[in-house]
């Protein structure tokens, strides 16, 4: 008596695809990620790009809404990256002057420029003038006056702080009777970076 040969079929291999129970498919996982990402980077966006304007005078001024508004000898507005910690974050001042005191006879705006540095250079340690160029400013002639100082830590922050190289760009234009100056500020190992940020203070920045 013979037994009949029973034939198996041979079992599968174990799925990798397979999910176990309880645990979600990658993809979501990527996408859950990629959103987050996305929402993250949109609410920083949001937070950095947003300004506040200050007016002075004649002029507008916009600027970052997370810098405060800081004291700076001379000028008639000043403000900085406070919350950053960096006691020599960039900042930008605001400065008003009466043309006859830059420039009693006449002259052009480069002159007045040149006057200026010398004014600016006043009470700054190691002041030195790096160049002085014409550029146009939201449509005006204007001069730039790049410079180099040394600057002192605030007060608070003496201790174990050594001064930082400066370095500064003064632009200046004439309106009305007066010399309008914006000046932006910043650490000079790092004031390169901040190219876009000065760009964007200088389109913020006009007469009424």
């Amino acid at each position: 008596m013979t037994n009949s040969a029973r034939t198996t079929a041979p079992s599968s291999p174990p799925s990798w695809t397979t999910r176990i129970p309880g645990q979600e498919p990658e993809w979501i996982v990527w996408v859950t990620l990629v959103v987050g990402l996305l929402i993250g980077w949109l609410i920083m966006t949001m937070v950095v790009g947003r300004t506040t304007t200050a007016t002075v005078g004649t002029a507008t001024l916009s600027y970052p809404a997370r810098w405060a508004k800081v004291g700076e000898q001379g000028a008639a507005f000043a403000a900085t990256d406070v919350e950053s910690g960096d006691p020599f974050s960039p900042r930008v001042m605001l400065f008003q002057t009466a043309q006859r005191d830059l420039m009693p006879r006449v002259g052009t705006l480069a002159d007045a420029a040149t006057t200026w540095s010398i004014k600016r250079g006043n009470g700054l340690d190691g002041y030195r003038v790096l160049s002085i160029e014409p550029v146009t400013v939201n449509g005006h002639a204007a001069i730039n006056v790049a410079s180099a100082y040394l600057m002192e830590p605030p007060r608070s922050r003496l201790a174990g702080t050594m001064p930082a190289l400066m370095r500064e760009v003064d632009t200046l234009v004439a309106s009305g009777d007066q010399y309008m100056v914006l000046a932006f500020a910043a650490d000079s190992t790092q004031f390169d970076g901040y190219e876009s940020l000065h760009r964007q203070l200088l389109s913020g920045w006009g007469t009424r």
